[in-house]
């Protein structure tokens, strides 16, 4: 019990010394919007699943990236109309899923590689219409972009309006194309 005790104090002791991994980094955000996509029409019933208007697990290889030789800090998925405004459940549209993968050499999914969705590479993130925000810039970690990698991206898109609405998935992307030495934990951008 005792050394368990000194475990955790010698943790806490350490994370009073760590070094955000965006310390002496330069921050930059990018807003990238991803199609348009038209839904087909529902039957205006939300509560309807099997006659909403649906894309299906539409994969979109080599999508544009926010940056090379980068480390992403934070992402915000959003769902758009083309004109830019917020395109939400209650007009109709609903962003299902959308998710996001990595391909290049030494990057592969941890639990299918090779196979199912593994095969669109290193997923590393994905969001439905919760679009729940992540920001890891006051943390050491962050996800590295390879120069040489290509992006692409699954994503499942329905309606509940009786009218085909065209969406773009937007993804804001923060990252950071320099580290500070002292960040822990982090790996250098290339």
């Amino acid at each position: 019990m005792q050394a368990i005790k000194r475990l955790v104090l010698l943790v806490c002791a350490l994370a009073l010394f760590a070094v955000p991994a965006t310390a002496n980094a330069t921050i930059t955000t990018k807003t990238i919007d991803y199609g348009p996509f038209t839904i087909p029409a529902g039957n205006g019933d939300p509560h309807d699943h099997e006659n909403a208007g649906m894309i299906t697990n539409q994969i979109v290889s080599n999508i544009a990236k926010p940056c090379t030789g980068c480390t992403i800090i934070g992402v915000t998925p959003d769902l758009v109309y083309t004109d830019g405004t917020k395109a939400t459940i209650s007009q109709g549209p609903m962003l299902h899923h959308a998710m996001f993968a990595a391909q290049s050499s030494g990057k592969s999914d941890v639990t299918c590689a090779g196979k199912g969705p593994g095969l669109l590479g290193e997923r590393f993130f994905a969001s439905g219409d919760e679009r729940t925000p992540v920001d890891l810039t006051a943390l050491p970690y962050g996800y590295k972009v390879n120069s040489s990698e290509t992006w692409n991206m699954v994503f499942d898109l329905m309606n509940w309006a009786t009218t085909s609405k065209s969406v773009k998935i937007r993804m804001t992307w923060k990252y950071a194309n320099r580290w500070a030495a002292s960040a822990t934990g982090m790996p250098s951008a290339a």
